[in-house]
């Protein structure tokens, strides 16, 4: 016997409560499980945990079944600009530490290849790409930096004015 998908009402026979009949398309239960499950974030002193619930409500019949939603990439966005932006920070308080241009440059070198990885992330987040933006061209006018164009264009796509 066919049934209908609970969410888009077509034919379908992919069983997804084991306690009533409720079925649904891959693509649908999917969807379901996006809209209904929240990752859960927990900040320790060193370390971010990402957790999924390892149940769902079936929406016939409310009873709990056991799933586990997957962790996509744009899901775990959040984390990878919190740790861009500590690692900017930490790193920052690193330079103003260090006795010679040549030791900061090399440091700002290490950062802005760091901070390229970010790049997807950075540019998502508006005031963060603000403030790496200003960085940079604060450092190639006032500090001489030419490297700072380079690390701009990489970033932002365009050369520094």
């Amino acid at each position: 016997m066919t049934s209908h998908c609970f969410l888009c009402l077509n034919k379908c026979n992919l069983r997804v409560c084991p306690t009533c009949s409720c079925v649904a398309h891959v693509k649908c239960w999917g969807e379901y499980l996006n809209k209904t499950s929240q990752l859960i974030l927990q900040f320790g002193e060193d370390d971010i945990l990402v957790s999924s619930p390892m149940h769902t409500s079936c929406p016939q019949c409310r009873k709990q079944i056991p799933t586990v939603k997957p962790i996509t990439r744009s899901q775990t966005s959040p984390i990878r600009y919190f740790f861009a932006l500590t690692e900017y920070i930490n790193t920052l308080y690193l330079i103003e530490s260090l006795g010679t241009q040549e030791e900061k440059n090399d440091i700002y070198r290490l950062l802005f290849n760091n901070m390229v990885k970010y790049k997807k992330d950075i540019n998502t987040e508006l005031e963060f790409a603000e403030i790496i933006k200003e960085k940079l061209s604060n450092l190639y006018k006032n500090e001489n930096w030419k490297s700072a164009n380079i690390y701009h264009n990489l970033l932002f796509g365009e050369q520094l004015k």
